[in-house]
């Protein structure tokens, strides 16, 4: 139960990060100072490591949201995709399967009722590409 609730702290925090623009650094600290997380460390490497890979992660999911530049998207339906793919290509210890099924979730309890299909379908789509590439 703490690495689902790391990740979705990490997403409100990915969410944050996009509309205030603030470092990495005061999402991290704001977010900790109002909750108790037990995986602080899984928590902390996906909001850094977003920042850090977030032009390779936007890359890979323009590649499949067909007309929708990343941009465009809905500011959480992108946190949540940008959670996931960071998972699917960093996190080893995380299987594909898992960060899509955890993405599909988050977008069913934060966003919109035709999100979880779109969530699924691109995150599925850059999970054939990573097992293509292998």
């Amino acid at each position: 139960m703490s690495r689902k609730l790391a990740r979705e702290l990490a997403f409100q925090g990915l969410y944050q990060l996009d509309i205030t623009k603030e470092p990495a650094k005061q999402v991290i600290k704001n977010i900790l100072e109002e909750n108790e997380l037990k995986d602080i460390d899984y928590f902390t490497t996906i909001i850094t490591g977003v920042e850090d890979k977030k032009s390779s992660i936007d890359e890979a999911i323009q590649k499949y949201t067909k007309k929708w530049k990343v941009e465009r998207l809905s500011k959480v339906d992108k946190a949540i995709l940008r959670l996931a793919t960071y998972e699917m290509q960093y996190k080893e210890d995380v299987p594909n399967i898992v960060a899509i099924n955890e993405a599909v979730e988050l977008a069913k309890n934060f966003s919109n009722a035709e999100s979880p299909k779109f969530i699924n379908g691109v995150l599925d789509e850059i999970r054939k590409e990573m097992e293509e590439g292998k």
